[in-house]
């Protein structure tokens, strides 16, 4: 009878241990799992060099900043239409960015005013560009209006909105 109290006793420990490390193990992956969140200044930093790339017309460059299940369509789109001779910016501005808590998703709104060959007149639109945190890095998700349009943006960014208390930001204050 001894034996056995010692049996369960052992199990018992055993279990406690096992517990435990789980327990540690699964908090230091919610620990890492938080130093991936991409920040502000990043989303800023992403985003400007985003704006860099599309205002020099390096379309095939802005592929690595979109979210991978999306770039191959990007780039298709880009060569099936001959943008790379066709399109050309003549600005690009960022205006304003919708920082969504918790923080998974950013929606930018920037001026661009473009021009398709042989066409020499400019159009200017008002472009929604949606970021997402994917682990720790701003990708573009999906881009709205303007000449380059792709993607869907996420069906619950607009149940979000609506619900969280967003934080607005022009560029000048981050």
């Amino acid at each position: 009878m001894a034996s056995s109290s010692i049996y369960h006793l052992g199990r018992s420990l055993l279990g406690a241990a096992a517990l435990h490390s789980l327990f540690a193990v699964g908090g230091g992956i919610g620990c890492a799992e938080r130093q991936k969140r991409a920040t502000v200044k990043e989303l800023r930093d992403t985003s400007e060099s985003f704006a860099r790339h599309f205002r020099w017309g390096d379309y095939r460059g802005m592929a690595k900043f979109i979210v991978p299940e999306e770039r191959l369509s990007y780039i298709k789109g880009i060569l099936d239409r001959g943008e790379d001779e066709t399109l050309k910016i003549v600005d690009f501005e960022l205006e304003h960015v919708h920082y969504v808590p918790p923080g998974d998703h950013a929606i930018i709104l920037s001026r661009i005013s473009w021009y398709r060959l042989p066409s020499v007149t400019a159009k200017s639109e008002v472009v929604t560009i949606h970021f997402k945190d994917t682990e720790g890095e701003w990708l573009v998700k999906a881009i709205e209006n303007g000449p380059l349009p792709f993607g869907r943006p996420e069906a619950d960014s607009e149940k979000k909105e609506e619900s969280s208390e967003a934080v607005h930001e022009s560029f000048n204050h981050l």
